[in-house]
């Protein structure tokens, strides 16, 4: 995994790593190298028990608050659990939440195309593009660029048909 994820580092601005919630070796070694890591929780009982959990297990590993970012996925979709009892059960504010669009999605896997920009202009293609930006200003992802030309674009660019 750290042979992997050094190329990766050494060839992108930025490298997303889509763990699963299984904290083994490999997770693990991705999450001690993040600079920044979301947690996506719903408004479940089991997903706020599972994502308690992590939290207690990344402070144990060292990494500081100000390093996790936890985002409410199905914002709207209620299992009798309110955003406010998450935030106080996970000891971590809510940094954004993504609402449920299924035939969004649907559409966006049917094409294999990314939903935010299949649909730009649906709210949930709005509230992910948010979240990118909070993750990885777009200013300092053009910086770092511009220093580095032989490096790939960006996550979010499309690279012209040719």
């Amino acid at each position: 995994a750290r042979t992997i994820l050094e190329i990766l580092e050494a060839g992108f601005d930025e490298v997303v790593v889509d763990t699963s919630s299984h904290l083994g070796e490999v997770t693990l070694e991705a999450l001690e190298r993040a600079s920044q890591i979301v947690v996506l929780v719903d408004l479940s009982l089991p997903a706020v028990k599972e994502a308690k959990l992590a939290l207690r297990v990344f402070q144990r590993l060292g990494v500081t608050p100000d390093r996790i970012k936890v985002v409410l996925n199905h914002s709207e979709t209620s299992y009798g659990i309110t955003v406010a009892q998450i935030e106080a059960s996970l000891e971590a504010k809510i940094a954004s939440q993504l609402p449920t669009d299924t035939k969004t999605v649907l559409k966006s896997v049917q094409r294999a195309e990314p939903f935010v920009t299949l649909v730009p202009n649906a709210e949930l293609s709005r509230r992910v593009r948010e979240l990118a930006d909070s993750l990885v200003p777009l200013h300092a992802a053009e910086g770092a660029r511009s220093g580095q030309a032989a490096r790939r674009p960006g996550f979010w660019s499309r690279t012209p048909a040719g």
